[in-house]
């Protein structure tokens, strides 16, 4: 857990599995900004992305507190952005990402709202 401040908007984070794998890297990443909203309206985002090493297809659940709008974006290890989509979210959903066009290699899956912003990897073969 640790946070930053230093006059612009408190960031906090915390890696909801405490299980690093070789490269120093937790499952999960959540990221929330206090934006000075009150905690009763803040969302959050529990995001299980599926298999982490794929060759064609990713497999998402997200489960939210409340619907709302999130942005999903895959970045390769480079930070270039390959992927940018805007998912109407209800409280569960699933859905399918198509990984096949994308080129070999680790990859970074964000899934961010309006309070809240969840980052995991997969490989793509």
């Amino acid at each position: 857990y640790g946070s930053s401040g230093y006059g612009y908007p408190k960031l906090s984070f915390y890696a909801s599995n405490l299980t690093e794998d070789a490269m120093g890297c937790y499952e999960d990443v959540v990221m929330i900004f206090n934006t000075g909203i009150s905690e009763n309206l803040t969302n959050e985002i529990e995001a299980k992305v599926y298999p982490t090493i794929t060759s064609d297809k990713l497999y998402v659940e997200m489960n939210l507190l409340k619907s709302e709008d999130i942005n999903i974006t895959i970045h390769d290890i480079s930070g270039r952005m390959v992927y940018n989509h805007m998912h109407n979210s209800s409280e569960v959903s699933e859905f399918t990402i198509d990984v096949a066009p994308l080129e070999k290699g680790l990859y970074l899956i964000n899934f961010s709202g309006k309070e809240v912003m969840v980052t995991q990897k997969f490989i793509k073969e």
